[in-house]
């Protein structure tokens, strides 16, 4: 998961002015693409975490973003997320903006893609709104694997990421919760149904509402095969981080209902697997940039993980107003 997009523009919020750089930056990637120039102004949505620009344009016959990726360094997810919006599927198209032009020269990655209206900030979302969530990311998941070359899902941690896990959990003073946590996971089996094509970076800041208000899933630069559980377990996460409180229990139903997985004790544990994982190994690193109570809902799910006896537990709500141990 690449928890540090949780500090781009979350709502697609537009940043106050654009450069001339980036104005000049759109101007020449709009005539790359063989598209109208802007005729309005050009508001720029995110730059630079992903190794992208990505910019709302108005031009003569419609509204588009723009993302273009200069970032050598992140061509490789760049081209990972262009083959995603050029897969052929009709039902997978259904769950992601319209491509509506796209160049690889060399020296950048460009799309062109609808405007969408963003989602609005995960505490303000109601229960139908999870709900059409969990449901669009199972039929997601029910797919046949895309063509192609599609990176795999994460191994085993090594000893050595758990001992640096360990040590950031113990700065927030959460080490005895931690060290328990990382016992579980290595006696963890579930590894949950699979592959599929994973979105991998799955928030409420990569949604925008389709035709009919239908959930699309943008930015798609950490795709991989896995078995899709992660995109669920994050998009919890995210979202309680951000102090929404996501209905878990119905979620998992109707996840596993669009996806046609049975839900039972197997599929639950790999849940807790999965849930165990993240907040030990990839949320340490970034629990500064959260709010204290942010930080005290991955501590107290992390604790009540990592104290279960029995991996089948159905999700339950974390449990409120404990302090690290």
């Amino acid at each position: 998961m690449a928890l540090w997009h949780w500090r781009r523009t979350r709502t697609a919020v537009a940043e106050p002015g654009t450069p001339p750089a980036a104005e000049a930056l759109v101007a020449d990637s709009l005539a790359a693409l063989g598209w109208p120039p802007a005729v309005g102004e050009v508001v720029l949505l995110a730059g630079g975490r992903s190794g992208a620009q990505v910019f709302l344009v108005e031009t003569a016959s419609r509204r588009v973003v723009l993302k273009v990726t200069e970032d050598p360094g992140w061509r490789r997810p760049a081209l990972r997320e262009l083959a995603v919006y050029q897969t052929e599927d009709r039902v997978r198209a259904a769950f992601r903006p319209r491509l509506l032009a796209a160049q690889d020269d060399g020296a950048a990655v460009r799309l062109l893609l609808a405007a969408h209206e963003p989602y609005p900030p995960a505490r303000e979302l109601g229960e139908d709104d999870w709900l059409a969530v969990a449901a669009g990311l199972g039929q997601l998941h029910r797919l046949p694997l895309p063509p192609g070359r599609w990176p795999g899902p994460p191994g085993r941690p090594t000893s050595q990421a758990v001992a640096a896990a360990l040590r950031e959990w113990d700065r927030h003073g959460w080490s005895g919760v931690a060290a328990r946590a990382a016992r579980r996971l290595a006696a963890a089996t579930g590894t949950g149904p699979g592959p599929v094509l994973a979105h991998g970076d799955c928030h409420v800041g990569n949604l925008v509402r389709g035709p009919g208000g239908r959930p699309c899933w943008v930015d798609w630069q950490e795709a991989c095969l896995g078995s899709g559980l992660g995109d669920l377990v994050f998009l919890w996460q995210r979202a309680e981080f951000d102090g929404a409180r996501p209905p878990r229990t119905a979620m998992t139903s109707t996840y596993a209902g669009a996806r046609g997985v049975r839900l039972d004790d197997g599929l639950r544990s790999a849940l807790d697997g999965v849930e165990l994982r993240l907040p030990l190994l990839s949320w340490p690193a970034f629990l500064g940039y959260g709010s204290g109570a942010g930080r005290q809902v991955m501590g107290d799910r992390l604790a009540e993980l990592a104290s279960r006896t029995d991996p089948g537990r159905a999700p339950t709500a974390r449990p409120a107003g404990r302090g690290p141990r």
